[in-house]
C-alpha cells in the first residue's frame, strides 16, 4: 500500500483511475481525493496528485461532504464549482457524489486544483 492510498473497496477502486486520469490532464496544481463514505471517520482513501489541501488517506471528511451527504437524493451528483482558500493559496473544488444501484451515497471524488486558471490558460502554460 502506498503513501497515497489506504484499503479501497471493490466498488470504489475503478475511481482511483479516474483519479489519476484527472490529474494527468489537470497537472501540476491539482488534487483529487476519493472517499468511502461508508468509513466516514477514515473516509479518504485514495489521493491522487500534487497536495493542495493536504489530505491524507485514513482522514475523515471535512465539513462540505458532510452537508452534502445530507441532501435529498434527487440532488445533483456533481456539485458547481466552489472556492475557497487553504493556507493562503486560492482553491477551486467539485466534488461527484458516488451512489449505490440502490442510490445510496456511498463515496465522492472530490477534485481540488489551486487557482482558478481556463484551460486555455493551462495549455500556454504547458508550452
Amino acid at each position: 500500500m502506498s503513501e497515497k492510498s489506504s484499503p479501497v473497496r471493490a466498488p470504489l477502486l475503478p475511481y482511483t483511475t479516474v483519479a489519476d486520469l484527472i490529474v494527468q490532464l489537470m497537472g501540476k496544481g491539482c488534487e483529487v481525493v476519493l472517499h468511502d463514505l461508508y468509513t466516514p471517520q477514515h473516509s479518504v482513501v485514495y489521493v491522487a496528485g500534487e497536495s493542495v489541501t493536504g489530505r491524507k488517506p485514513g482522514q475523515g471528511f471535512r465539513h462540505l461532504v458532510s452537508e452534502l451527504i445530507r441532501t435529498p437524493r434527487e440532488t445533483p451528483n456533481i456539485t458547481p464549482n466552489w472556492f475557497f482558500e487553504h493556507e493562503g493559496k486560492p482553491v477551486r473544488s467539485t466534488t461527484l457524489f458516488i451512489r449505490n444501484s440502490r442510490g445510496e451515497l456511498t463515496g465522492a471524488l472530490c477534485v481540488n486544483q489551486i487557482g482558478r486558471a481556463s484551460c486555455r490558460e493551462r495549455v500556454l502554460e504547458s508550452g
